[in-house]
């Protein structure tokens, strides 16, 4: 957004209804997604980049338990893992290592 809080007409802002919008980006945040974009969008000169038309975007089939209880449980369970993950990823500058001789806990 710019600073006046229009979003640029080159993107599509939508909203999400009937799913955990916390699950939801776990889900983009995986690679389950990847296959239907090769499959259906479009790369032009860059390799690196696929385009893909809003409606065919919106026929994405992303599989959802449908109970948005169970969403909310498997995005906060994902997100538990990835702090604990992030906290056992700095023990070893907060216990000490060759360069910084750690931090007094």
């Amino acid at each position: 957004m710019n600073r006046t809080g229009i979003m640029s007409p080159l993107y599509t802002v939508f909203r999400a209804s009937k799913v955990d919008l916390g699950f939801l980006e776990w889900y983009f945040q995986s690679n389950h997604w990847h296959r239907y974009m090769r499959l259906n969008g479009d790369s032009g000169a860059r390799a690196d980049r696929i385009a893909i038309k809003d409606s065919t975007f919106f026929e994405m089939p992303i599989k959802t338990p449908i109970n948005i209880k169970e969403q909310v449980l498997i995005g906060e369970t994902l997100e538990k893992f990835n702090q604990y993950i992030t906290l056992h990823q700095q023990e070893p500058f907060l216990c000490g290592n060759s360069v910084n001789s750690g931090v007094e806990l």
